[in-house]
């Protein structure tokens, strides 16, 4: 297999995108900062067009449209900073970058638990009207920014990872407190009180945001922030969030109620092909195989034995195009697009393979999946779920 796998890594260089070639050398391959082959494939990330449009559309100040949040992505409003930093990450853009730079001043003045300035909150400002609701906006925008940081290359800087820490400490105590089985209650349902974090004033209950975060920041992995992760998710991937629905619940705070939302959703792999939605599926399963070893739990080998079914006997993995929606939007599904025309099969082809050899590589660097891409796989899996 291992033979394969360099083949599958030599045509990715060889075929895919700026950004597949480069991160196929940096993130899969581990080329050396000073590798001639790594270096010139970072002056091509740079001189993309996808990227470079993405940076012409940023404000001074560092942000998008001077929105740090998306809200509800239905609304069609993709020109916000949560959707378009992880863009420039995912291309390859990193701290080096000016346009990164800019936006990672923005951010960290949002990392303190005492909070900022109201208009450094931009958009979310209007909605910090009374104490409870402040507390509420300053730990939802920590989560923001310290997870778009954390993936934008700043996973070292000392401010995130306390935040990280922060944050994780909140919501391992959620996940391991009396509300966890029962968080929410009422139709439409509203979060309870005991879901709220005593020292946060925040329900920390797990998300897109604070997975996010979680994922990105390889530090939390040191010490007791090892069992705190598996905690987390292990009640992501448990019957209790399960049974949440996928906005979670409002939050009662002062004058009108605000949605948590943002639940990390996993249906199973064929709902998110027929919904087209496994752009999110991939993205989602990447975050986990930074967290945990997927085969341990029974429904991440279920997608891991899923992607094998895509799999060509070249190596290379394509999916039927319906399993992708043409209309996918949000700060999570796009990602999965590094290349920007999907209706040529090589791009789609490069793009989902780059990212099914990603997970395969996050995988393989856990001691507990060293037997990933052998016959052993399968049995492994396979004692997962039973």
């Amino acid at each position: 297999m291992a033979s394969s796998d360099e083949a599958v890594d030599t045509w990715l260089c060889e075929h895919g995108s700026a950004p597949v070639r480069y991160r196929t050398l940096r993130d899969i391959l581990h080329r050396p900062a000073d590798d001639p082959e790594l270096a010139a494939a970072a002056r091509a990330v740079a001189e993309y067009q996808p990227a470079l449009d993405v940076a012409a559309a940023q404000d001074r100040d560092g942000t998008w449209a001077g929105r740090l949040h998306t809200a509800d992505s239905r609304l069609g409003i993709h020109l916000t900073t949560e959707i378009q930093l992880p863009r420039l990450s995912e291309y390859g853009w990193g701290p080096e970058s000016a346009a990164v730079r800019r936006t990672a001043v923005f951010l960290r003045r949002l990392l303190p638990r005492q909070g900022s300035a109201s208009a450094d909150y931009r958009d979310l400002a209007p909605y910090m009207r009374g104490t409870r609701r402040r507390r509420y906006i300053v730990n939802f925008a920590r989560a923001i920014a310290a997870g778009l940081l954390a993936h934008a290359g700043y996973s070292d800087d000392p401010a995130v990872i306390a935040t990280a820490r922060d944050l994780l400490d909140a919501t391992y105590r959620f996940v391991t407190g009396p509300a966890a089985a029962a968080p929410v209650r009422g139709d439409p349902p509203v979060v309870v009180e005991a879901a709220f974090d005593h020292q946060l004033g925040y329900p920390a209950i797990p998300d897109l945001y604070l997975l996010q975060l979680f994922a990105y920041c390889p530090a939390l992995s040191q010490g007791d922030g090892r069992q705190r992760i598996k905690a987390v998710v292990d009640y992501v991937l448990g019957p209790a969030y399960d049974a949440l629905d996928e906005r979670i619940g409002y939050v009662a705070l002062e004058d009108h109620p605000f949605v948590k939302g943002w639940k990390i959703v996993l249906p199973p792999p064929h709902e998110l092909t027929r919904t087209g939605r496994w752009g999110y599926g991939l993205i989602v399963l990447e975050m986990f195989a930074r967290l945990t070893p997927l085969v341990r739990h029974k429904r991440l080998a279920a997608y891991l034995d899923w992607l094998q079914q895509w799999r060509r006997p070249d190596g290379l993995y394509d999916a039927p195009a319906a399993a992708f929606s043409a209309a996918a939007s949000g700060h999570v599904a796009t990602r999965v697009r590094l290349s920007p025309d999907w209706r040529r099969a090589e791009h789609r082809i490069a793009d989902i393979t780059f990212r099914v050899r990603l997970i395969e590589a996050l995988a393989a660097n856990d001691p507990g999946l060293r037997y990933l891409n052998t016959d052993l796989y399968r049995q492994a899996a396979g004692r997962a779920s039973s």
